[in-house]
């Protein structure tokens, strides 16, 4: 009785050790993208900024995110959530390098919010987001960005420090 009651229990374990384990890292989100993105901000007036041809490039080892947009102009570092239940989906938060801790205070900060959808047999996939920002002109604002992978080789992005 207590051998079964033991080996139930490490059956229980191990099928949730490797369930935890093949999320840990369900999709990779590696590669070169192009894309979209617009900015609505308010300096003491409102004003809008866009760039429709934007490049990302992204790369990913475990959960751990570097991301270039538009060739060093935006540099993030982040993390991604799989989702438990379509591991091939979730969700990436970016920070931008270097991230102020003090709101108009003569820096500049970003944070990301993505949902991502990749097919683990092809390097198709989607990244769609929104941020908010603050910078030292000073202005506040958010963001959208909407990108595609178009290739899924590294581009070796290095991640920023602080």
């Amino acid at each position: 009785m207590h051998i079964r009651t033991w080996l139930a229990a490490v059956a229980t374990g191990l099928v949730v050790s490797a369930t935890w384990a093949g999320n840990a890292q369900a999709f990779d989100l590696t590669g070169t993208w192009e894309g979209k993105w617009s900015c609505k901000g308010f300096d003491g007036s409102k004003f809008k900024s866009a760039n429709k041809e934007s490049i990302m490039l992204i790369t990913q080892a475990g959960d751990t995110v570097n991301v270039d947009v538009d060739g060093g102009e935006f540099h993030y570092n982040g993390r991604a959530i799989p989702d438990d239940a379509k591991p091939e989906k979730g969700e990436v938060v970016l920070a931008a390098c270097p991230n102020d801790n003090l709101p108009g205070a003569g820096g500049e900060a970003e944070t990301v919010r993505a949902t991502v959808k990749t097919k683990l047999t092809t390097f198709k996939a989607t990244f769609k987001a929104i941020s908010i920002f603050d910078d030292d002109f000073p202005s506040v604002g958010t963001c959208k960005y909407t990108f595609k992978r178009i290739d899924a080789a590294d581009p070796g992005v290095s991640p920023c420090f602080m």
